[in-house]
């Protein structure tokens, strides 16, 4: 591996050519549209880059960019040669993917960059990658702006970023922001009618990444914790509430009932201080970088297995609570985000199902609902396909939410699937949330089967529905299949430490299903 660093201009240049990669990806692009079709094959490229961890070279990009590939191809700066790449993790929320890859020679041409620290405003740095407009290495100069919790497009997930000066176009994501031949991020996203609106996932994020990705045998991601809240930069509701002469706080509207918050703070509760900083009434906090940064922050910062401790004030008394982190963020909504997977379908008697995710744009007011319980989701009429069995089904009624089968509640897809399997009535009854009724007459298998071949649809069912469901740490499904874990949370109240020493615990155990395992690295 290449040696030493440089500060002169020509040596940075050097070791940027040796560090910074342009990846090529193909694979395919499903839709959700007719989640039935097979994929469409597709192609298109992004930037990666090198860099030191712990004495070892990791290859890191974006997770848009190598998200459903097929077939991963990265090129060093300075060669024309092009070696396979796999990922070995890849997390959404965060918008960053690990690769590997197996030809020694990579390795020996490479020289990883150092890992930075937390950009600070008017930071000069450089943005190094493969836009469009050219095949070879693009270097854009700029300053950074200012850093702040906002939404990754990627995921719609809030967490910490960081706006640059430094141009920022298609083809720069996954490429590294550099101060001083040091990683301060990665370019991630920009929005397009204006100037100097490029952003990176500042070093922070990349760190907490990395580091969950190769010192435990567990990827676990950032925790969030579900509830909302009220400002209360209005006088009088401080005053109704009782905060005293210059304190501040946010009050709790509501609490998810899968969230590992869920009664240990309730609404109405007074959020004062976390982890020793005070919360202003607008909801931010004073950190090392920042006077004013949003408080999740100071959550997503930590990892799932964690705690915060919280200062609330509940009807006049003052309490100091300690609150386990063990969800990642919106696994508690009813509408998930999907990646990496075909889409999920099922057909029956002429009729398409499937789950409401948020690619159903038009239901976007189905994607703020909260589980009730692990293994809730929205289930919707997608299609109704012609048939002799269908006519006169009104159409108008595709996207509606079920609300029962044969008189029978279903939770999700499963249950959908169940209802109907189970029925040997002559005919099938759907209600749907909206109000509407759906009787449809109850076919063979052998008339359902006419009907997918006549809409050249290869089975009834997507792959996934034909295997026992998996689940990943951080998310109710999960936490429903460690043992004793709500009589655990139960007595948190009582006893806080003991809950969260053994969720921690059960989170860092191996499940074959979930777990990620750690790859063997350079």
């Amino acid at each position: 591996m290449i040696g030493s660093t440089s500060s002169s201009p020509k040596d940075d240049l050097e070791l940027y050519k040796h560090s910074v990669l342009k990846i090529s990806a193909e694979g395919h692009e499903y839709s959700y549209s007719y989640p039935w079709q097979g994929p469409q094959s597709s192609a298109w490229g992004g930037s990666g880059f090198v860099v030191n961890f712990e004495g070892k070279p990791y290859i890191i990009t974006n997770a848009h960019v190598s998200a459903d590939a097929s077939q991963l191809e990265v090129r060093i700066a300075s060669d024309d040669t092009k070696y396979l790449a796999k990922v070995v993790n890849i997390d959404h929320d965060c918008d960053l993917a690990m690769l590997q890859v197996e030809d020694e020679s990579f390795w020996e041409k490479v020289k990883p960059l150092e890992l930075g620290g937390m950009p600070g405003l008017q930071d000069k740095l450089k943005v190094v990658g493969f836009p469009m407009g050219g095949n070879e290495m693009c270097i854009t100069k700029g300053m950074v702006s200012r850093s702040e919790v906002g939404s990754y497009c990627h995921s719609g997930v809030e967490l910490l970023h960081t706006q640059v000066t430094a141009e920022i176009n298609p083809g720069n994501s996954g490429g590294p922001a550099i101060f001083e031949n040091k990683v301060l991020g990665v370019a991630f996203q920009g929005i397009m009618f204006g100037d100097g609106l490029g952003y990176i996932i500042p070093a922070p994020v990349l760190r907490h990444f990395i580091a969950d990705t190769v010192q435990s045998d567990l990827y676990k991601g950032f925790p969030n914790l579900e509830f909302t809240y009220q400002k209360m930069e209005n006088k009088y509701i401080r005053d109704e509430y009782g905060l005293n002469e210059g304190e501040s706080g946010i009050r709790v509207k509501s609490v998810d009932r899968l969230s590992s918050c869920h009664d240990l703070i309730k609404p109405d509760d007074i959020l004062l201080a976390i982890d020793g900083k005070k919360i202003q009434n607008d909801g931010n906090v004073e950190t090392s970088f920042s006077n004013r940064i949003k408080f999740i922050h100071l959550i997503r910062d930590k990892s799932i297995g964690d705690s915060i401790e919280l200062d609330i004030l509940r009807k006049g008394e003052r309490l100091s609570v300690t609150i386990p982190l063990l969800d990642r963020s919106s696994t508690t909504k009813l509408a998930q985000k999907e990646w990496d997977k075909a889409p999920t379908y099922y057909v029956h008697s002429g009729i398409a199902f499937a789950p409401v995710t948020h690619y159903a744009s038009n239901h976007a007011r189905y994607r703020a609902k909260s589980k009730k319980q692990p293994g809730d989701e929205k289930v919707m009429i997608h299609t109704i396909f012609a048939s002799e069995h269908t006519r006169g089904l009104d159409k108008r009624q595709e996207r509606e939410i079920i609300k029962s089968i044969n008189g029978k509640k279903v939770r999700n897809l499963r249950e959908v699937i169940a209802a109907l399997e189970a029925h040997d009535g002559e005919r099938h009854k759907i209600e749907t949330k909206q109000g509407s009724v759906f009787v449809f007459k109850r076919i063979s298998p052998e008339e359902n089967a006419k009907i997918l071949s006549a809409q050249r649809i290869a089975q009834d069912r997507s792959d996934d529905l034909l295997v026992e469901p998996s689940y990943k740490p951080g998310c109710p499904e999960y936490r429903q299949f460690t043992p004793g874990f709500k009589s655990l949370l139960a007595s948190n109240r009582a006893d806080q430490s003991e809950v969260l020493s053994v969720s921690s615990s059960l989170l860092s155990g191996q499940d074959e299903k979930t777990s990620l395992k750690r790859a063997t690295m350079r």
